[in-house]
């Protein structure tokens, strides 16, 4: 059996050295491709004994003496069941493998590299809680002077949630790919205008939002204007951003507005903005961060975020996602990640000691 590959196992019970319980176990226990079918033959037919067998991984059972045509009959039935666990196996590495195609394709939209912008840096950090998952987010440029900053969640998971994510990072694309909808072209397809965050929304909404009763998603959307600091956002749903300005206590910035896709009107998106000074830190998230539970059940929640943002009012940029996600890490432990979590941190430049004075 260690040497080749088998289908079936037709096994004794009582046997010197190893019975056929600890071979049954030995059997379950070996890494194989295919499911292998065990028939034990035994002249033990209490009800204990046949429980004991079955705890142990045997299929199907023989009594002892074997008869002929018995025994090819439950040998017909073994053979049904391993060419259909077969059949299932193929199809599960064919899935599996179109998954994994798929997951290579959605992270390809996520970002690889940082866009060079004068006087910020930004930082992010993701896991998923499967192969494929349906949160999405990036920094993209809209002009010489301007950058978008997004966070989007789907709801569900699998396949069809990452192929809604993954159709709308296509279309919260830069400003230089054609299929990009946050910024309006003109009649030369050359000059561009940006679409304000809350008009982005609505197109969003109008779009994809007649998938009600299928999925929905929420979104965090801004632009940034390099050279004033100006930040104009708005929120379909997504937990509000935290900012924190230099030696200042985080603040949840919240704008109020509807998921998209959970009805079939567009709503009325809202805006707000801000301006980022030096040392100011801004972070946008999914919920899957304040939803993330330890082994007991609960939340890690908007206070220990808050508390986290404050120890790490010091820290470079990449260090705040780092240590975040490690601190979610730890605060998860052995618990299943059941929901994606996505961050995207933007930081100024720490004021220097003649910019205090």
């Amino acid at each position: 059996f260690q040497s080749d590959q088998f289908s079936i196992v037709i096994t004794d019970w009582m046997m010197p050295k190893v019975d056929g319980i600890e071979l049954v176990q030995l059997i379950r226990a070996a890494e194989r491709e295919d499911y292998v079918y065990v028939i034990m033959l035994t002249a033990r037919a209490e009800k204990h004994d046949i429980v004991a067998g079955m705890g142990a991984g045997a299929d199907d059972f023989l009594a002892k003496p074997v008869h002929r045509d018995e025994l090819q009959v439950r040998l017909r039935a073994g053979i049904r069941i391993t060419n259909l666990n077969h059949e299932l196996g193929v199809a599960n590495r064919r899935l599996q493998g179109s998954q994994e195609a798929a997951s290579l394709i959605q992270r390809s939209f996520l970002p690889t590299s940082k866009l060079k912008v004068t006087g910020f840096d930004f930082a992010w950090d993701n896991e998923s809680s499967g192969s494929l998952g349906g949160d999405m987010f990036n920094v993209v440029r809209l002009d010489d002077n301007h950058v978008g900053l997004y966070v989007l969640d789907v709801s569900g998971q699998g396949i069809p949630a990452a192929l809604l994510a993954t159709s709308l990072s296509r279309v919260l694309s830069p400003a230089a790919d054609p299929a990009s909808i946050l910024v309006e072209r003109g009649n030369d397809d050359v000059s561009t205008q940006i679409r304000d965050p809350a008009t982005v929304a609505g197109l969003l909404s109008r779009r994809f939002g007649g998938q009600q009763g299928q999925h929905f998603f929420t979104l965090n959307y801004g632009v940034l204007n390099e050279k004033t600091g100006e930040f104009r956002f708005t929120s379909a749903g997504n937990p509000p951003l935290l900012h924190q300005q230099y030696g200042q206590s985080p603040v949840f910035l919240d704008v109020p507005g509807f998921p998209i896709g959970v009805s079939s009107e567009t709503p009325d998106f809202q805006e707000q903005s801000l301006v980022l000074e030096q040392g100011d830190r801004l972070l946008i998230h999914s919920d899957g961060l304040t939803d993330t539970m330890n082994p007991e059940g609960e939340v890690f929640g908007a206070a220990r975020l808050i508390a986290w943002m404050q120890e790490c009012h010091s820290q470079g940029v990449n260090a705040i996602a780092e240590s975040l996600m490690d601190r979610l890490r730890e605060w998860r432990g052995d618990a299943k990640c059941t929901s994606d979590v996505s961050i995207l941190v933007c930081a100024t430049n720490q004021p220097t000691s003649s910019d205090r004075v």
